[in-house]
């Protein structure tokens, strides 16, 4: 899909084709959980690469949010670690590709 106008103007629609395309983009080798968090956005639930620390989610994050650009889809996420200093990291990592605020991250669309 590459011009905005034939994009739906329904927020359940994008989040939906959004929700397709991220299937067939995203790199074998872990995988992405979305929740409608709310009209306006959409909840990263969970990322996860079955070998942590191999680039899986740098290369999944890109494509996500080129994909939610594309679909005019705002994203949001809540870094959670299984400890301070992992959800530190986590946080940091989510900042990279512009996500902002406190406790809950968000990215709006480009």
């Amino acid at each position: 899909m590459s011009q905005t106008s034939t994009l739906p103007k329904s927020h359940k629609e994008r989040e939906w084709l959004f929700g397709k395309a991220i299937q067939t983009r995203i790199p074998k080798g872990g995988h992405a959980r979305f929740e409608s968090y709310s009209d306006e956005c959409l909840e990263l639930a969970s990322l996860e690469a079955d070998q942590p620390r191999n680039g899986w989610g740098t290369a999944a994050m890109n494509i996500i949010t080129q994909t939610a650009d594309e679909f005019k889809i705002n994203l949001m996420v809540i870094p959670a670690g299984i400890n301070k200093a992992a959800s530190e990291s986590l946080e940091n990592f989510y900042r990279r590709f512009g996500f902002e605020g406190e406790d809950a991250l968000h990215r709006s669309h480009q």
